[in-house]
């Protein structure tokens, strides 16, 4: 796994995480991106799987990370 740009967290930073669904029903890769951004926003969904090139998988997770520099992010459940 890449290095998590760490140094991003902030009250304004957004998680995207797009992972498979079959890790839905584990906690660890989400236990490490809460860790690694204790301050920022994360959101999740599930996919059926992630193209890069020539590669697919299907049992992965990728990761946007945004941090904003004026906008207040507030999460709604």
């Amino acid at each position: 796994m890449p290095a998590l740009p760490a140094d991003m967290d902030s009250p304004q930073t957004l998680l995207l995480a797009f992972g498979a669904r079959a890790l839905g029903d584990h906690n660890a890769p989400f236990d490490a991106l809460r860790a690694a951004f204790p301050q920022a926003q994360l959101l999740g969904c599930s996919t059926s799987g992630e193209m890069a090139g020539t590669n697919v998988d299907d049992a992965s997770i990728s990761l946007v990370v945004a941090r904003f520099e004026h906008t207040r992010l507030q999460l709604a459940t």
